[in-house]
């Protein structure tokens, strides 16, 4: 099965979160106490995407400290193929929910290249 046009969409989902958080940085209306909510806000926003949903409730600022290019660290907090592509079928576009017929070894392909870093 071939991914791009899927690879292409998830960047583009992926970019328009951090878009819609640049657009909103960048308004000369934003005061200085409303700027750490909002990177915290688009932080979570993507955070909310590759985390394991039991993880959702602890502190961020724990995650902030973390090596996620360290693959133990990835593998406690990052959810499994299935989970991503269910999370991502459901939050950014049902474009994706093709992911979830394939078996797991075309799951495994196409998640990587987003949850590892």
């Amino acid at each position: 099965m071939r991914f791009f046009y899927l690879y292409i969409l998830l960047f583009s989902e992926s970019v328009n979160i951090i878009n819609k958080f640049n657009i909103r940085l960048q308004n000369q209306e934003l005061c200085i106490a409303g700027l750490k909510s909002n990177i915290n806000e688009c932080y979570n926003a993507i955070l909310d995407i590759v985390l394991k949903p039991d993880l959702w409730d602890q502190d961020r600022s724990l995650f902030l400290r973390l090596d996620f290019q360290d693959t133990e660290i990835q593998s406690i907090y990052f959810m499994e193929p299935k989970e991503f592509l269910s999370s991502i079928s459901g939050e950014l576009s049902s474009k994706f929910a093709i992911l979830l017929s394939q078996n797991e070894e075309t799951q495994s392909q196409f998640v990587p290249s987003f949850m590892i870093i």
